[in-house]
């Protein structure tokens, strides 16, 4: 990620923000749980920590759409489920 930052940032002459690289941590550190998760060999662990991983997902996306870009998914879902 430090790489990634110092190249753009040297030859485009683009700086990114400390949202868009607190974003890119989050990915990253949930890509290496995941990652890590996978190698437990015990079945019902892996799919815990893998279904924890999701939701969390989720709720962090979720929480980012709202705050960001004004969408709330679960209420948007709501209100389509609510006309049927």
């Amino acid at each position: 990620m430090l790489v990634m930052v110092i190249v753009v940032g040297r030859l485009y002459d683009i700086y990114l923000s400390k949202e868009c690289i607190r974003v890119a941590l989050t990915v990253l550190f949930m890509s290496i749980i995941a990652t890590l998760a996978n190698l437990i060999d015990n079945d019902l662990i892996k799919y815990t920590i893998e279904v924890i991983l999701i939701l969390s997902a989720l709720l962090y996306s979720n929480y980012q759409s709202k705050n960001k870009l004004n969408l709330d998914f679960i209420q948007i879902l709501k209100s389509k489920l609510n006309k049927k």
